[in-house]
């Protein structure tokens, strides 16, 4: 709440309009990027201990594949509907970003199936303040 309450003041009603517009936007993307993948694994992981290695190889392939997908729809369906190049730059980041932060999910739904949620816990509050600081460092 405080990160947004900072880039509203810093950015202005006009361009913070522009950055809220990126974020839904980007938003609708994300959901392609996870595609119930998380959850899926999650059950996977805690049923077949043996296998976990040869189902996490996959997974990340997979949420590799799901991630170049979103991106690349974020970024083509953003140009086609937005002729701002503010807006088309705030796309491609928001693009790049969705790919990295996706690429951590398998490894995630790995640390919950083991039912280490506080450890789960820190890991996505950990990732929550480094995205946080590094948007705040941006503006």
């Amino acid at each position: 709440m405080l990160a947004v309450v900072l880039v509203a003041r810093r950015l202005g009603s006009t361009a913070f309009g522009e950055y809220s517009l990126i974020g839904a936007f980007a938003l609708i993307f994300s959901y392609l990027a996870d595609f119930g993948l998380v959850s899926l694994l999650i059950r996977q992981f805690a049923q077949s201990s043996s296998s976990e290695e040869r189902l996490l190889s996959q997974a990340v392939s997979l949420q590799l594949w799901l991630s170049t997908v979103s991106a690349g729809a974020l970024i083509g369906f953003g140009f086609l509907l937005q002729p701002s190049s503010v807006i088309r730059l705030g796309i491609c980041l928001a693009a790049a970003g969705l790919f990295l932060e996706s690429l951590g999910r398998p490894f995630t739904a790995l640390i919950l199936s083991r039912r280490q949620i506080p450890r789960a816990a820190l890991i996505v509050a950990g990732t929550s303040v480094f995205n946080t600081a590094l948007l705040l460092g941006v503006l």
